[in-house]
């Protein structure tokens, strides 16, 4: 079976991944005990799922539309399906990156989850970007996301961006208590839990 390959980033304009002021949101709290604050390398992940145990996410939403779906792989991005056989397998590197277990990039190097990091932004899509071309050319909007697995679920970080939302049937990551849309659809808070 062929590696999928990902063609990234897809959205080259300025994304309207930020907040207007003018929406609301469901407002859940995630519960657990998270791992202290994780923190990523600037190595080049040349594998996925080699230093960390590959595992699939389920989405926690307690009375919202997505609970108790998955988190799948499509394009260059990560939306949530309902079924359980479309579930990705995900492994968090020694390098703090989150990747997608047998995806690359054109350059055969594996895609890690990356989000917008430009000033003012409150949260973002989270989107699969090549871990060498990230490391070598950069992407001046674009961050890895440091992560780690603790007490059964996954929680990343990149700035202020700490809480997995979720936008539309796409997976975004913002701050604490941000208001965010992204085109024109309020983003509710879910929990992502390994299995």
């Amino acid at each position: 079976m062929a590696v999928p390959k990902l063609v990234y980033p897809r959205n080259t304009s300025a994304p309207t991944f930020l907040s207007n002021g003018t929406s609301t949101r469901a407002n859940t709290t995630a519960t657990g005990t998270a791992p202290s604050t994780p923190s990523a390398t600037d190595a080049i992940d040349t594998s996925c799922g080699q230093s960390g145990t590959p595992f699939t996410l389920k989405i926690g939403q307690p009375g919202g539309f997505f609970d108790g779906w998955w988190l799948a792989v499509s394009g260059n991005g990560l939306l949530f399906s309902s079924e359980p056989s479309r579930a990705a397998r995900f492994s968090v590197e020694a390098t703090g990156h989150l990747c997608p277990v047998g995806f690359q990039s054109r350059d055969g190097y594996p895609v890690i989850s990356t989000v917008e990091n430009r000033t003012g932004i409150t949260g973002s899509d989270v989107w699969l970007l090549g871990s060498k071309e990230l490391h070598d050319r950069g992407h001046p909007q674009y961050a890895a996301v440091a992560c780690a697995v603790g007490t059964g679920q996954l929680v990343c970080v990149e700035g202020e961006m700490t809480r997995w939302v979720a936008c539309g049937i796409q997976l975004g990551l913002a701050e604490k208590g941000a208001i965010v849309a992204v085109n024109g659809l309020n983003c509710t808070d879910v929990v992502l839990t390994t299995v």
